[in-house]
């Protein structure tokens, strides 16, 4: 049997036991030939494995840093737009067709979006916009809670603070302007 380093790893490439028949044919000599290109092979493969690890890490750094510049784009875009402070917004006429408070897209002052999932007008839970506009322009007094929280990509990220200003602190941005 021949122990070319081809031959070597298409058999290695087979079945245990077909690997076990084939080194069985082999004598003690012939055999740590065979071996001694499976350690070689093996290191080639570790090598290339790292290398390819490392060009992993690379590509991942790279797509972070584009998604990075991206969000920052984009929050400038937001804080740069034209946006409608909350207060002034629930002071507006009711929208000719009502959609939830969620789907609202907002921004901070610094252009991160946020996530206002419902309002409270006097202990009562609002999560429609036209009864918000409704009950406010009423004058019931509006706290959002734990009902607020900055948002990525559609997903709560953390809680905005309760006790600050968020009526004039998150803006409404033109509807079809991404969140």
């Amino acid at each position: 049997m021949s122990v070319a380093k081809e031959n070597v790893l298409k058999q290695a490439c087979k079945s245990i036991d077909a690997w076990r028949a084939y080194i069985d044919t082999l004598s003690r000599s012939d055999a740590e030939k065979a071996e001694a290109v499976l350690a070689e092979s093996v290191e080639e493969f570790e090598r290339t494995l790292s290398h390819f690890g490392y060009c992993r890490a690379i590509a991942r750094g790279r797509i972070e840093k584009v998604k990075k510049q991206e969000e920052a784009a984009d929050r400038k875009r937001r804080r740069e737009g034209s946006r409608l402070c909350l207060r002034r917004f629930l002071g507006t006429p009711e929208l000719p067709s009502d959609m939830p408070l969620a789907q609202l897209p907002l921004c901070t002052t610094s252009g991160a979006t946020a996530l206002l999932e419902g309002l409270f007008f006097d202990g009562q839970l609002v999560n429609s916009v036209n009864e918000a506009k409704r009950l406010f322009q009423a004058g019931a007094q509006c706290t959002a809670r734990w009902k607020l929280h900055y948002a990525k990509d559609g997903n709560i990220t953390a809680p905005f603070g309760w006790d600050r200003p968020f009526l004039d602190e998150l803006f409404v941005l033109p509807y079809g302007a991404p969140k």
